[in-house]
Order: C-alpha cells, then sequence, then structure tokens
C-alpha cells in the first residue's frame, strides 16, 4: 500500500464503507466482500494494527472454510496471512504450527513446487529463523531456493527479500 500513513488510513476508511455496502448488497460471506475484507485487514496491518487485523482474517478465514471449504487456496491464504499476524506479534509457536499446517495441505492439495506452496515454506523458515531455529530453517531455505530454482529457473527476479526471512510486502 502506497501514500504513507495518511494514504493507508484511507485504504482502510474506504475498505470499511465498501465491506459496508458489499455486505448489505451481495451479502457477507461472497468471495467480493471477502475481498475487500482482506484489503481492510492488510490496510491495519499496515498501520500496526496487527490484533485488528488478526481479529478481520480469522473471520476471513471462517466464512472461506464455510463457502469453499479448509483446503481451497484461498482458505490456506487466510490461514498464511494469520500466521503472519501471530508473527508479528511474537507469537512465533503458533506461526509456526499454522504454517507446517498450511505448507502440508498446500503440498497436497497444489503440489511440492507450485509457487504459493513454496511462499508458505518460505514463510515457515522465516518464522523458523526468528525462533532460533536456524538448522531448521536454513534446510527449509535451501530446500526452498532449490525448488523455486527448478521450477522457476535460476536468472527469474526475486520474488523474497532473503534478508528478511518474509515475502516482500
Amino acid at each position: 500500500m502506497r501514500g504513507g500513513v495518511r494514504g493507508v488510513a484511507r485504504a482502510e476508511s474506504a475498505a470499511r464503507e465498501v465491506v459496508e455496502a458489499e455486505s448489505k448488497v451481495l451479502g457477507h460471506d461472497q468471495p467480493d466482500t471477502l475481498e475487500t475484507r482482506n484489503v481492510l485487514a492488510m490496510a491495519l496491518a499496515h498501520q500496526g494494527k496487527v490484533d485488528e487485523a488478526e481479529k478481520e482474517y480469522r473471520e476471513i478465514l471462517r466464512l472461506r472454510e464455510k463457502r469453499l471449504g479448509p483446503e481451497r487456496p484461498l482458505t490456506l491464504l487466510a490461514r498464511h496471512n494469520i500466521a503472519m499476524m501471530l508473527a508479528r506479534q511474537g507469537d512465533y509457536t503458533g506461526a509456526e504450527k499454522e504454517l507446517r499446517e498450511v505448507s502440508e495441505i498446500a503440498t497436497r492439495v497444489l503440489g511440492p513446487e507450485h509457487p504459493t506452496t513454496l511462499l508458505y515454506r518460505f514463510t515457515l523458515a522465516g518464522t523458523l529463523r526468528a525462533e532460533g531455529k536456524y538448522t531448521e530453517a536454513e534446510a527449509e531455505f535451501r530446500d526452498v531456493v532449490q525448488l523455486r530454482t527448478k521450477v522457476l529457473g535460476a536468472s527469474t527476479p526475486g520474488l523474497w527479500n532473503p534478508n528478511s526471512g518474509s515475502p516482500r510486502p
């Protein structure tokens, strides 16, 4: 999200208005409404309102699980986003648990070389690093980089910042 603090605050306000309108017109559990709620959660997170963002992501997850099922890509994305909020709050154990489950499901449903699976595993590796589990984190990072290079090629521009241990915002 661009535009600095005021721009993100405006994005939050606009997203709240759109969520309210879409909920009335389309329904609170419709895909467009849930996508706008995702934008709202991102705006909250970018402002440091991580508790609020996590709450919003959990509601998105609840509705996506109900509407789509627990193993659909958008449902897994909601779980990934919750894990990111847990990590930002310092709950690395909770984030790790969530990311392990999401990575396992994505590996089974999307395949081990799917870019989204690799993203989830990369985030898991960063969480392991944050927990001080350096040996396991390094092994996960190496495996993800090897698979990513195999799938996308060595010359593909970087999608992740290797110094942060997490995907670029």
